[in-house]
C-alpha cells in the first residue's frame, strides 16, 4: 500500500467513526478532481454517468448544440466542485437528504438543472466539511496534549538528573562551563511545566542585566589573558558590542535564565534541599 493510499484509508476510517454515511460522501468528494482540471472528454463521461444515475429518458437528453453548450459551460459554472461532488449530490437527492427533486419529468438535463442540484447540495456539503474539520482539530489537540505531557515527563527526568548533578558537583557553582546551560535547563523545565511564570517585563529586565554581566565577564578575562590571539578576540568583541550581542545571543539568554532561576532556587540550595522533592 502506497503512502497516499494509507492516508486515504486512515481518513476513511476516521470519517466512518465520526460522520453519517451521507456526510462521509461529501467529505470524500473533496478528494475528487476539480471540474476545471477535467478535459472536455472527461466532462462528457461525467455527464453521461450522471444521466445514467438519474435514469434519464431520451426526451430529456440534450443533443448536438444543446449538449455542447452544456459541456462548454460546465467548467465556468462549477469550478468550485469536484467530479465526485456531482455524484454525491445526486445520491443525496435520491435519498432525500437535500431539498431537490431529482426527477426530470419534462425538464432537460441542462446547466439550469445541475445548478439547482448543486445549490441544494452546497449547504449540506459545507456543514459536513465543517463538522469533520472540528473533529479533526479536536483529535489534533488531544494528540498535541499527549505529546506535551510526554515531553514534560521527559523534561522532569532530565531536570532531576541535572539538578542532582548541580547539587553534588561543586564545579557547577563556580560559573564555569556548564553552569549557565544547567540553570537554563532548570528554567525551561519550570516554565514549560507552568511551575513558575515569568512576566515579559521581567524577562526583558534580566536580559539587560545578562548583557552587562557578559560584558563584565569579557572585561575581566581581558585583564587576565596574556596570549595575543585570545586578547585580540575579546578586544574585537568589546569593540563591536552590537555584533557580539547578536553572535552570543544564546549565551546571554542562558545567563538571563540563570539570573531568574538563581533567585528562585537559592533558598533550596542553601538549605541543601533536593528541588525535585518539592515539585
Amino acid at each position: 500500500m502506497t503512502e497516499k493510499e494509507n492516508q486515504v484509508l486512515k481518513l476513511s476510517n476516521h470519517l466512518a467513526k465520526t460522520l453519517n454515511s451521507f456526510e462521509v460522501i461529501c467529505c470524500e468528494a473533496k478528494n475528487g478532481r476539480k471540474i476545471n482540471e477535467l478535459t472536455d472528454r472527461e466532462i462528457v463521461i461525467l455527464l453521461q454517468s450522471l444521466m445514467a444515475l438519474v435514469g434519464i429518458s431520451p426526451k430529456n437528453i440534450p443533443v448536438d448544440d444543446e449538449f455542447m453548450i452544456l459541456v462548454n459551460n460546465f467548467k465556468l459554472c462549477f469550478d468550485e466542485f469536484s467530479d465526485l461532488d456531482f455524484t454525491a449530490a445526486l445520491k443525496l437527492a435520491i435519498k432525500g437528504q437535500i431539498n431537490f427533486n431529482f426527477n426530470l419529468y419534462d425538464r432537460m438535463f441542462s446547466i439550469v438543472y445541475l445548478s439547482e442540484l448543486m445549490k441544494a447540495y452546497k449547504p449540506y456539503r459545507q456543514d459536513a466539511i465543517y463538522k469533520n474539520n472540528r473533529l479533526l482539530n479536536s483529535e489534533t489537540m488531544e494528540t498535541s496534549e499527549e505529546i506535551r505531557q510526554k515531553n514534560l515527563q521527559a523534561g522532569r527526568a532530565s531536570f532531576i538528573r541535572i539538578y542532582k548533578e548541580f547539587k553534588e558537583n561543586p564545579v557547577f557553582r563556580t560559573k564555569e562551563a556548564g553552569y549557565y546551560e544547567t540553570m537554563s535547563c532548570i528554567y525551561d523545565y519550570l516554565t514549560e511545566s507552568n511551575i513558575i511564570t515569568i512576566p515579559n517585563d521581567r524577562k526583558k529586565k534580566e536580559m539587560q542585566k545578562a548583557e552587562r554581566r557578559y560584558k563584565q565577564k569579557l572585561e575581566a578575562e581581558r585583564l587576565e589573558l596574556s596570549d595575543r590571539e585570545n586578547l585580540l578576540r575579546i578586544n574585537n568583541q568589546l569593540k563591536n558590542w552590537e555584533k557580539t550581542l547578536i553572535d552570543e545571543k544564546e549565551t546571554i539568554k542562558n545567563i538571563a535564565k540563570t539570573l531568574i532561576i538563581e533567585d528562585y532556587i537559592s533558598s533550596s540550595i542553601d538549605l541543601e534541599m533536593d528541588l525535585s522533592d518539592i515539585l
